[in-house]
């Protein structure tokens, strides 16, 4: 039983993921060319992206929620096809790249990781999708409403649905701000610091794996980090470019 969960659990989020870094890619490309980026820059660097994103998810979880298991073994962090991967730190980890390759590329990198940050939620909705489907994000007992029976019997919430619905209503929110010119790309990385960052901080109290550090797991921790990032300093951080020049 065991191993036909694992064979259906692996293709399944393999897959969510492949399509959702197709989608994020294709959206990017597609907000930079209305603002004069070459679609050639968002496929050049999209496979990358994922490479390096896939490697930071994994030690985002190995250091930041089993430090002692994955010290004693620092190989077993490169088996990527184990268990034990985190959003934040693959995010974190393509951003890098983004910004290196803005740099050598000269163009603007705000507006450059904007573009992605601008489907990005849209990306995160389907890859939790294959989450949600194997129950892979356990939270506390609960009876309310959106609650979900897991294989032990027990009605739970799901923080991987939850994640869904806010992502896909942070989703609408950038599309309605870049339709109407309200919003510049690089003002959707503030607001995708302070949406996701604030999502993280709750939705990890609704966990059924409690806190790891001082009353927060490392995800609040580095929620709270992001919500100051993107309300306090990501003027300074992410300024807008004076004109948009396509390259």
């Amino acid at each position: 039983m065991l191993g036909a969960i694992a064979w259906f659990t692996l293709p399944l989020h393999g897959a969510c993921l492949f399509v959702a870094a197709v989608v994020v890619m294709f959206g990017a490309a597609r907000i930079g060319r209305q603002l004069g980026l070459a679609e050639r820059h968002f496929f050049a660097v999209s496979p990358l992206c994922v490479a390096v994103g896939l490697v930071g998810a994994r030690l985002w979880h190995c250091l930041a929620y089993e430090p002692e298991r994955y010290l004693r073994q620092p190989l077993s962090m490169l088996e990527l096809w184990e268990p034990g991967n985190g959003l934040l730190g693959g995010v974190a980890a393509a951003a890098i790249v983004l910004a290196v390759y803005a740099r050598r590329a000269q163009v603007p990198a705000a507006t450059f990781v904007g573009c992605f940050v601008w489907a990005l939620p849209l990306g995160q909705a389907i890859g939790r999708v294959g989450c949600f489907a194997v129950h892979d994000c356990p939270g506390k007992p609960t009876s309310f409403c959106l609650a979900v029976r897991w294989p032990d019997g027990v009605l739970r919430h799901d923080v991987a649905l939850y994640e869904i619905v806010l992502c896909l209503l942070l989703f609408a929110a950038n599309v309605a701000l870049l339709h109407r010119n309200r919003a510049r790309p690089e003002t959707l990385i503030r607001l995708w610091l302070v949406a996701y960052g604030a999502t993280r901080i709750g939705l990890d109290n609704l966990r059924a794996r409690g806190a790891d550090s001082f009353g927060l797991t490392p995800s609040q921790w580095t929620g709270i980090a992001m919500v100051l990032v993107g309300a306090v300093g990501g003027g300074v951080l992410f300024p807008a470019p004076p004109s948009r020049i396509g390259r």
